[in-house]
């Protein structure tokens, strides 16, 4: 069984290696040239909710900077803070977000949240 977990984790760290942006084999994609006006987050309706969630393979401080920049543009997310080491990213944000499609998000990107 330690065989079979151990082989499971390292196929998983292999996937995920590919979004790392320090990762010399990891596949670059083209990123937008314009630059982004500065949004304001939307007024909560009710007072900001914290969540915490685990996101597997987050491997380095690319990883963290490329989840909080996908989140940070949100206009219901408050904050964001993204920890590889402890493999979790907490948000807080207004009643009104929508964390299935933040879910997807962050899936879409290569990682796995648990």
């Amino acid at each position: 069984m330690k065989k079979l977990h151990s082989a499971i984790i390292a196929v998983a760290m292999l996937f995920t290696l590919t979004a790392c942006e320090d990762n010399p084999l990891a596949n670059s994609q083209p990123q937008p040239n314009g630059t982004l006006s500065p949004t304001e987050p939307a007024e909560p309706t009710d007072s900001p909710i914290t969540t915490e969630l685990t996101v597997w393979g987050m491997v380095c401080g690319s990883c963290t900077r490329k989840i909080e920049g996908l989140l940070g543009d949100n206009p219901d997310i408050i904050s964001v803070e993204a920890e590889f080491a402890a493999d979790k990213v907490t948000i807080v944000h207004s009643p009104d977000l929508d964390l299935e499609e933040i879910e997807r998000l962050i899936e879409s990107e290569g990682f796995n949240v648990a």
